[in-house]
């Protein structure tokens, strides 16, 4: 299945961080950042933590998790740059 974790649609472009950790009993999940009409798949590292920096644009922005047979937890930390707003 698949979750949405993050999203919303915005009129200015933002520098968005985020952070987090899967934590695996079971199966697998994959964090799934879609950007407008732009996907990029980013694999947690071996202990199950994340992190990257978006630069995201006006319109739909949306992080979802994809689970494959997954059973364990998520968790998500999200902070913009508010110094880099821009319309």
């Amino acid at each position: 299945g698949r979750d949405v974790i993050f999203g919303g649609g915005s009129i200015l472009n933002k520098t968005l961080s985020i952070k987090g950790q899967i934590s695996t009993e079971s199966g697998s999940a994959l964090v799934r950042i879609r950007m407008n009409d732009e996907v990029i798949e980013l694999e947690p590292n071996s202990d199950g933590s994340f992190d990257t920096e978006l630069n995201i644009l006006s319109g739909g922005n949306y992080i979802m998790i994809d689970y494959s047979d997954f059973a364990g937890s998520v968790e998500l930390l999200s902070k913009y740059d508010a110094s880099t707003e821009h319309e």
